[in-house]
């Protein structure tokens, strides 16, 4: 074997390879987005594709939960913003921040700003269209050497890096091989934010009865990608003359297509009307006595982290002890804690 060359191609030596001993890849985000694969995030426009992108690479960045879907730990993000104004999306950021984190603090916008990494287009040095998918790469490039950890990368839109008919394979070709060489080549996810074909008016089904046939352009989009998002709206807000409280703009994720991994996952969630985040709506749990505490606060960092069955006790500790550091004693804080948890019937 060790008189063959392998000129242009990696020989994968299976004993070393997480597919080797795991069912499933390594995970960004459990059930929805694994880790070093392009995909794409599907929806009709103005349905919230980038607010969720947005919210997603903000709880990366942090390692917080957002819309009840779990981050084992803080990732780089690259937010490529090919549209829309740069105050919009700052003021944004820093809203979903607040909403990710209630209790944001110093050391939060230390981590955000090392780990979220918003690029747009430069208005006195344009990138040609043609030449944006050579920057990307070497832009992860640079970015992979710094912080040598792969994380994700969200292009928002893909309509951006289109040279010519998107309805043909060959313009839909190039962005693909751009996005397959960052998650090959260095591990990272890639989401690309695409619209849905548009549907003449009165003849539309809902997104729930709609699938990957009915992405915008080639079929060679969804056909390169790894796995398709499809996100949904299932309720818009009520009017003001009902009289009724406003809930918000309802919303799903599904999980369309995934190569390496189950399908038909959803999760449901609402843009809140007084703040124009999107949360997960509260529920009760078990043993709880109703009362769950919110996923970023204090005691709801600490509950995640107390019931991480990958954590050691010793990890566990050193994590929940990091929460009260601030305090005047960490260890009576955290001891509090615990005792307030274990009353609520939490954690036994």
């Amino acid at each position: 074997m060790g008189s063959f060359f392998f000129d242009g191609f990696d020989n994968l030596d299976l004993r070393y390879t997480a597919v080797a001993s795991n069912s499933l890849p390594p995970m960004l985000i459990p059930d929805v987005l694994p880790l070093g694969e392009p995909g794409l995030l599907v929806g009709d426009p103005s349905c919230g594709k980038s607010e969720f992108a947005q919210t997603i690479s903000v709880g990366l960045s942090l390692g917080l939960p957002v819309l009840g879907l779990h981050i084992p730990d803080p990732v780089p993000v690259v937010y490529l913003a090919l549209e829309g104004s740069k105050p919009s999306l700052m003021a944004r950021i820093h809203r979903i921040s607040r909403e990710v984190a209630p209790e944001f603090d110093e050391d939060d916008a230390a981590l955000l700003d090392a780990n979220l990494h918003l690029l747009t287009p430069s208005p006195f040095s344009p990138i040609p269209k043609a030449e944006r998918l050579e920057n990307i790469v070497n832009n992860i490039a640079r970015l992979s050497e710094k912080v040598r950890q792969p994380g994700l990368v969200v292009i928002d839109t893909l309509s951006h890096l289109i040279v010519g008919d998107e309805n043909h394979a060959d313009s839909a070709r190039e962005p693909w091989e751009m996005a397959q060489a960052i998650s090959n080549g260095y591990g990272w996810t890639v989401i690309m934010i695409h619209h849905l074909r548009k549907v003449i008016q009165g003849t539309g089904a809902p997104f729930r009865g709609r699938g990957v046939a009915d992405v915008r352009g080639s079929s060679a989009h969804t056909a390169s990608a790894r796995f398709v998002l499809g996100l949904s709206l299932k309720r818009r807000s009520r009017s003001a003359y009902t009289g009724q409280a406003d809930p918000g703009v309802a919303m799903e994720l599904k999980v369309l297509k995934w190569n390496d991994g189950p399908e038909d996952f959803t999760v449901q969630f609402r843009r809140d009307p007084d703040t124009g985040c999107l949360k997960k709506d509260d529920m009760e749990v078990p043993g709880h006595n109703g009362e769950k505490p919110s996923d970023n606060t204090k005691a709801g960092r600490l509950l995640q982290i107390l019931q991480d069955p990958t954590l050691s006790e010793e990890e566990s500790r050193e994590r929940s002890l990091k929460l009260f550091r601030e305090t005047k004693n960490p260890e009576t804080s955290l001891r509090s804690a615990v005792r307030h948890l274990r009353n609520k019937g939490s954690i036994p």
